[in-house]
């Protein structure tokens, strides 16, 4: 029977409540817009950031303090502010959404290292690779949301960060791997340890503020019961930059419009007008400002607010500004900008970008799992061999083979060597040097 931690927690003034510390092997579920334990009731309290829209009075200022919170490991409101982005910010969602759909067609496989560890033999290499590749695909086959967690953890490249937790059965094994939500978790400082923080509060100081209780990587929370993916260059902060340049612009053209989209004017009024008259004439010229229709007294004049320029100002500067943010999601894959036209070509080269830039953090991806899930089960089962399998996951090159077959020969024949090892691992083929044919 687990026992909660009966540890006093620090008061928190400024929110005026703390949650429950998680006791040890907990785990961390999600319950509504804050998450708690098993079984606890959320409290209607603990809701407040439902009522909060970060996207009110959104200022540059605003946003710089947001990031600057974030440098410190305070991210709770930057992360929320984040949410908020990726689903009014259309250049921002497209381009979110455009990423993860070739991830989530990848299939992944347990895949056997192509460089045998010394000691074994050739028979004994793949008798235990086989027995390895069935524990890996058993545990993974084992857990209910694992397309679930593998788009979470590419999420990271747009919020900078990304937590798993390992939800277990009886036996200890993976059945469940649980998304957390990035505004309830928060760091000590820049590159500090990550805290559990279910109530989201404003804090740079989580051990204060929180208590060892919460510490990922803590007795309550320990590290290896996480799969944590980190990006330096998070696509969301110059994400959330553009967004507050975009509401502006848009601000600004829709003011725009507002003078010289609808036809309007100002009328001047004739030299004489009958006494009495005033207001009858006031009130057509007036009409006839407004765009209306009407007729105006002899010898008045009309002057149409016409453009002050000749070129739309707005366009080229949106333009730009999607520009910008998509050379930052793409990872500087210019041919997104230059390929011009909506035909076959340009679809092709727009696919295969994202397709890269998909294939490129799944492989990414595969790692968190290597380390944090494949090396705790072949452990487990096979303690004391080496890993000889490990989790795979990306884009299928099997149509590219004989093109790099064909590669490697012409290098062959130049008189270039390619490592084997390099070679075994791109194509998946065991491979043995050939016996030299000596003259009889």
């Amino acid at each position: 029977m687990k026992t909660k931690n009966t540890q006093a927690q620090p008061k928190v003034k400024n929110i005026g409540f703390q949650a429950e510390a998680p006791a040890a092997g907990e785990v961390i579920v999600r319950g509504g817009i804050t998450a708690g334990q098993p079984g606890q009731t959320v409290n209607y309290a603990n809701k407040w950031r439902e009522n909060y829209n970060p996207m009110r009075s959104l200022s540059m200022l605003r946003a710089v303090s947001l990031l600057e919170s974030g440098e410190r490991g305070d991210t709770a409101l930057l992360q929320w502010t984040y949410r908020f982005i990726e689903r009014t910010n259309t250049t921002l969602s497209g381009l979110l959404s455009r990423c993860e759909a070739p991830l989530a067609g990848f299939d992944w496989e347990i895949k056997v290292k192509a460089v045998k560890p010394p000691g074994l033999s050739d028979a004994e290499y793949q008798a235990a690779a086989q027995k390895q590749k069935q524990t890996l695909e058993d545990a993974y086959n084992a857990i209910d949301n694992l397309r679930e967690a593998l788009l979470h953890l590419h999420l990271a490249d747009f919020r900078g960060y990304a937590h798993l937790q390992k939800h277990r059965d009886d036996g200890g094994a993976v059945v469940h791997l649980e998304p957390l939500n990035q505004y309830c978790i928060c760091r000590d400082g820049l590159f500090g340890d990550w805290f559990w923080n279910p109530n989201s509060l404003f804090t740079s100081s989580p051990a204060t503020f929180l208590g060892e209780a919460f510490r990922i990587g803590g007795d309550q929370l320990p590290l290896e019961d996480f799969i944590i993916r980190e990006c330096q260059r998070p696509i969301n902060r110059p994400g959330l930059i553009h967004t507050v340049r975009m509401n502006q612009c848009e601000k600004d053209w829709d003011g725009f419009i507002e003078i010289y989209g609808i036809p309007s004017g100002v009328v001047e009024m004739p030299p004489i007008v009958p006494q009495g008259k005033e207001s009858e004439y006031e009130t057509a010229a007036q009409a006839v400002a407004k765009g209306g229709s009407g007729a105006l007294p002899h010898l008045s004049k009309y002057y149409p607010n016409d453009a002050p320029r000749g070129t739309d100002p707005f366009t080229p500067r949106l333009k730009r500004l999607d520009e910008s943010l998509i050379l930052a999601g793409t990872g500087g894959k210019l041919t997104m900008l230059s390929e011009r036209g909506t035909g076959t070509l340009a679809g092709k080269v727009h696919d295969r970008t994202f397709e890269d830039i998909a294939d490129s953090r799944a492989r990414s991806i595969g790692e968190c799992f290597q380390q944090s899930f494949d090396a705790e089960i072949l452990d487990r089962a096979h303690p004391g061999e080496p890993h000889l399998v490990y989790f795979h996951f990306g884009s299928d090159h099997s149509e590219d083979l004989k093109t790099l077959c064909d590669n490697v020969l012409a290098l062959s024949q130049a008189g270039i060597q390619t490592d084997a090892a390099w070679l075994a691992e791109r194509t998946g083929y065991q491979l043995a040097e050939r016996p030299v044919m000596r003259d009889a």
